[in-house]
């Protein structure tokens, strides 16, 4: 352990005018990490606003470093998906500071004790009635962005969570019952699966435990890029679905504007290798926007109008954002973002959605000044502030 008196004479430091000492000393603080706290309540210093602020970026940093090296060992112990219980218990882990951490594994096993008393011979179709009738486990539809219904943690206090969580749940429960149940890796949705005497078995744990039939699952969830046979012939793997919970994750932590979270989630995701889902996309060409920044449009269905602020030639949102949109218009065509007329909200959508809104006034949001020079002839004029909401 580093000398605490050492610390002293560094601290300082940290609001040197040279960009290149104050990085030098930060990493030079970094080896005091993680007894960092200790050392600063026991020497007494009175830090100033810039030194909390360095010390935080130092924390920050470290804490990245630690989980990322325990996140690329957890991944490279192995792909099978016994180990999705390690990775969600390393994301409940990532978010204690949000929600108080407990064992995973020992909740699982509660449940999987209590199903016992009420079921002599495991089954999966009575596992779902268990959960997601007798326990009452749900998907989370007050709150989805909430980004702790991606934690197991929070998902097995509160019965509520999102899709990929919820049929992760069933998985393992099952697994502990030597049930064979895998996900279903869907673009809009993620279910679980089983075959039960030679027929797949499909669940959507997010609405309740529904059962639904090959034939089902291909009337509601219909497009002409998914491969429906091969997606329930080839269940995802491990990093498959570990990515597409950090994804969510990531998303959710965007919406909230939590920045430290946001890019500690981009620093674990660049630990998985990109996968594509177990789809065949077919070929189809994208309409040019019809739209640009600065141009005022309105909502074909729910009427708000707004500013278009930044531009996608197709929807960059992950699945799980894209499930709970009503409309569920087609990802493959120009989405916009848009600052709403009279509020705080920004919202996502498609061309198919929009129209050009004629109406002269101007728009009334707070943050127009930050991406527009002005208003003129019914538009605005873009500056070069980056949108820093884009989803990809």
């Amino acid at each position: 352990m580093r000398n605490p008196n050492d610390l002293s004479l560094l601290i300082p430091l940290l609001e040197a005018e040279s960009d290149e000492v104050r990085t030098a000393v930060r990493l030079a603080i970094m080896d005091y990490c993680p007894f960092l706290d200790e050392m600063l309540a026991q020497l007494e210093i009175d830090l100033s606003a810039d030194q909390q602020f360095q010390l935080h970026l130092v924390q920050s940093d470290y804490m990245s470093k630690e989980l990322s090296q325990v996140w690329r060992r957890i991944l490279s112990d192995g792909c099978g998906l016994h180990r999705l219980e390690i990775v969600l218990d390393f994301m409940a882990n990532m978010q204690v500071d949000e929600y108080p951490y407990q064992p995973i594994g020992r909740q699982l096993d509660q449940l999987v004790k209590e199903y016992r008393t009420h079921v002599a011979v495991p089954d999966v179709l009575e596992l779902s009635r268990f959960l997601f009738e007798t326990k009452g486990f749900a998907g989370a539809r007050n709150d989805y962005d909430n980004p702790l219904n991606s934690n197991l943690c929070y998902v097995l206090n509160e019965r509520r969570g999102i899709p990929i969580v919820l049929s992760s749940l069933l998985i393992l429960v099952g697994r502990r019952l030597g049930l064979h149940i895998d996900g279903v890796n869907l673009p809009g949705h993620f279910l679980a699966k089983s075959v039960v005497g030679g027929n797949n078995l499909i669940i959507d744990c997010y609405n309740s435990g529904r059962i639904l039939t090959a034939g089902e699952l291909a009337s509601l969830f219909f497009t002409p890029a998914v491969d429906f046979v091969d997606l329930l012939r080839r269940p995802p793997s491990l990093i498959e679905m570990a990515r597409r919970l950090m994804k969510n994750l990531h998303n959710a932590y965007g919406r909230q504007g939590n920045i430290d979270k946001l890019h500690l989630v981009e620093l674990l995701l660049k630990d998985i290798e990109p996968n594509e889902y177990p789809i065949r996309l077919a070929e189809t060409e994208i309409a040019s926007p019809t739209f640009s920044p600065g141009q005022i449009v309105r909502h074909k269905r729910y009427e708000y109008r707004g500013v278009v602020v930044a531009v996608d030639v197709h929807c960059l949102a992950e699945d799980e954002w894209y499930e709970s949109n009503l409309t569920r218009p087609k990802r493959n065509q120009p989405w916009y973002h848009v600052l709403v007329d009279g509020s705080k909200a920004t919202t996502y959508a498609a061309q198919s959605n929009l129209e050009l809104d004629k109406t002269p006034s101007e728009v009334n949001h707070p943050l127009v000044p930050f991406f527009f020079l002005g208003f003129a002839d019914g538009s605005y004029v873009r500056n070069n502030e980056p949108w820093y909401w884009k989803n990809d």
